[in-house]
């Protein structure tokens, strides 16, 4: 969103950008986390020696990336979770005012 959202969503409002980056500088902070627990670094020569083509290891980098992006998407599940209990505890709030 960050890179084509000047040209796709028109011209976003300077409070939506810093929002936006705030957000994407924490998923990607806590994306590496959990890649770098999952698989030790995030350097490609280093990800082939020790995780890809290492004893044992997962064959292929196609495997790696899929396994990458399972990572993603379970991050994003997190925070679609977190967002919809945030709505429902609002709602919660309203009803009883």
């Amino acid at each position: 969103m960050l890179t084509v959202g000047g040209h796709v969503l028109d011209d976003l409002e300077p409070r939506c950008v810093r929002m936006a980056t705030g957000l994407a500088l924490t998923l990607s902070t806590r994306y590496r986390q959990r890649f770098v627990a999952e698989f030790g670094d995030t350097l490609c020569a280093r990800l082939r020696e020790t995780v890809v083509y290492a004893p044992g290891g997962l064959g292929s980098c196609a495997v790696l990336v899929e396994r990458a992006a399972t990572i993603l998407l379970g991050l994003l599940a997190e925070v679609e979770q977190a967002i919809w209990n945030e709505n429902e505890m609002h709602k919660r709030k309203k009803r009883t005012r």
